[in-house]
């Protein structure tokens, strides 16, 4: 659903496949765009299966566009005009784009509950295999905070802040990160080194990596 994740694999997102956009114009106008598009229209129609990743993102109203944009182009009433949709994400996590107080849920769209979508739970986690960790992850995940929590976080909780830390570090914000990448380059007292960055590939893919991607021209 997100333009950085799409380029990863060689995808597209999810307003760009199906030619809604940043549904300029409204609703209305979106799909009167959508469906007279010739490109859109042959990809549609040629189109048996599409993965979305990432589907908390999506929201309902977004679907609903898609929805009927592939029913019309498709002259079929079905869920996505036939087309095989196959939903993967976590409504536990992100949620979609807009005012966070009144959520447009993809599950609260009417032809999501009438399509029946089969759900698959994975329970298998990958990433770790720490009892505790996994435990408070759990907690958390439905929004409850105890002991276990509040003493798994102080337990954790680095003490010198992050300039002190030797090891990964993620931060919210490009400029903290800017920072800190500066700070922890100016301790080396050895010759810089510049790498200018260098893509390959399909002309039209790397122009949307460029566009989407933050990379400078030059690292150092």
């Amino acid at each position: 659903s997100t333009g950085a994740a799409a380029l990863l694999v060689n995808g597209v997102t999810f307003h760009s496949f199906f030619g809604i956009g940043i549904m300029k114009g409204g609703f209305e106008e979106t799909l009167k765009t959508a469906i007279n598009n010739p490109k859109l229209i042959d990809r549609i129609l040629n189109t048996k299966e599409v993965i979305v990743d990432e589907i908390s993102m999506i929201s309902a109203t977004v679907l609903q566009a898609a929805n009927l944009i592939c029913q019309i182009i498709r002259d079929d009433k079905r869920f996505f005009g036939g087309i095989r949709m196959i939903f993967v994400g976590d409504f536990f996590q992100l949620g979609p784009f807009g005012d966070t107080k009144d959520v447009d849920w993809a599950f609260d769209f009417d032809d999501w509950k009438q399509a029946n979508v089969r759900k698959i739970e994975l329970r298998q986690i990958m990433r770790t295999d720490d009892k505790e960790f996994l435990a408070v992850l759990a907690r958390v995940r439905y929004g409850v905070v105890d002991n276990l929590v509040v003493n798994f976080l102080n337990r954790h909780r680095g003490g010198g802040g992050v300039s002190d830390f030797d090891g990964t570090i993620l931060l919210s914000r490009n400029d903290d990160v800017d920072k800190l990448n500066k700070k922890k380059l100016d301790e080396i007292f050895e010759e810089l080194v510049s790498i200018k960055t260098e893509y390959t590939g399909d002309e039209s893919h790397e122009k949307r990596m460029k566009a989407t991607l933050v990379i400078p021209a030059v690292i150092d």
